[in-house]
């Protein structure tokens, strides 16, 4: 009975073998065919992410090489804009030479026609001592065929438009007479210091209007007074009087005290800040009355403000804002901001560096935030 019943067994167990075979080999294949897919996916991921942290580091580097580039960049803009300034003032430079020795082969070429004895020695100390409404005078004397009114004589020279007899001078001595300002007081027949200090600060400003917008806002309140100086010889007076102008304007309350000293008159203009300070401070050096350390200032900026006469931190910290507004628009800079550059300027001038650092840290855009 129980041999019977184990053979049954037996029977049904080899019976139902390929039964479990035909399960369990397709079972181990998949088994195995997503250990072969699983591997090779974890081999691609690996691959992957390597080449992403390749990537970044690829870019990382690039990134540091563009910051570099546009560092360069705006130095060389920057090299650019100075050198464009530089040669500005060269022309400038050479306008007046050339004007100079124009107006000395004029008055050569009267003196010779004159015929006049003692031309050859005021020729040639006019470009040093003798200015040129003097030489004008002289020579309008020498020709006169005795006449005692000789006041008359020069009085030509002397008027608005007084015609083509009048020299002409280097109208750009004046602080605020640039060289197309003189062009204009040129043609309106404005040639010489004597005539310019005669003629009305009202006349001067309506020549000015009539040249454009550019030229409105220019101040020519103490052209008159400069002119004056400048024909009288009084250079030494005249340059403490342009060291003492803001901008080319009075200061408001002051008086000009011709005697004072020079380091009396600019000691107030002296800036009190240690410039090793300031470098510590900026991690760069700063040059003394350098307008471009206020936030907002690029050198052609500050070129524009040189050539108005604000070419230090004392004028710029001391200007009238609306004066310094003027100067931009006549300069076609509209769009600069200039509401925080005289207190910039002035931390700079009393040597606040870090209240000046922390200052421009907290403006928004130069402006103050608000």
């Amino acid at each position: 009975m129980i041999n019977l019943s184990f053979n049954l067994l037996s029977a049904c167990d080899l019976g139902m073998l390929p039964l479990l075979l035909g399960l369990l080999l397709p079972f181990l294949l998949g088994l195995f065919l997503g250990w072969l897919l699983w591997s090779r996916f974890k081999s691609m991921v690996a691959n992957l992410e390597n080449k992403l942290d390749a990537t970044e580091r690829e870019r990382d580097d690039w990134k540091m090489q563009s910051d570099g580039y546009r560092k360069q960049v705006s130095e060389i803009e920057g090299d650019i804009s100075t050198a464009q300034g530089r040669a500005r003032e060269m022309e400038v430079k050479v306008s007046d030479m050339e004007s100079k020795l124009a107006d000395c082969e004029s008055a050569l070429s009267k003196a010779k026609a004159a015929g006049a004895s003692n031309t050859g020695s005021n020729i040639s100390n006019a470009g040093a001592a003798v200015t040129g409404a003097a030489l004008g005078s002289q020579l309008s004397s020498d020709t006169s065929s005795g006449s005692d009114d000789s006041s008359s004589s020069s009085s030509s020279t002397s008027t608005v438009g007084g015609g083509g007899d009048a020299v002409k001078e280097d109208l750009t001595k004046i602080e605020g007479v640039g060289p197309k300002t003189k062009e204009l007081l040129y043609a309106a027949g404005i040639y010489n210091f004597a005539q310019l200090s005669k003629t009305d600060a009202s006349r001067v400003q309506e020549i000015l209007n009539d040249a454009g917008d550019r030229f409105k806002l220019i101040n020519p309140g103490t052209w008159a007074r400069q002119a004056g100086m400048a024909d009288r010889g009084e250079w030494d007076t005249l340059d403490k009087y342009q060291d003492w102008l803001i901008g080319g304007i009075e200061p408001e309350g002051q008086t000009f005290d011709p005697n004072a000293s020079a380091s009396d008159s600019s000691a107030s203009k002296e800036p009190a800040g240690n410039l090793d300070e300031a470098k510590s401070v900026f991690g760069k050096a700063i040059k003394l009355n350098d307008l471009t350390v206020v936030e907002g200032i690029g050198p052609k900026t500050a070129s524009v403000l040189a050539a108005a006469g604000v070419d230090g931190w004392w004028d710029l910290g001391n200007i009238d804002l609306a004066k310094l507004q003027g100067i931009l628009t006549a300069a076609e800079l509209p769009l600069a901001v200039p509401d925080t550059w005289p207190k910039q300027s002035m931390m700079a001038f009393e040597g606040k560096w870090k209240e000046l650092l922390e200052y421009q840290d907290w403006l928004d855009g130069g402006k103050e935030p608000t």
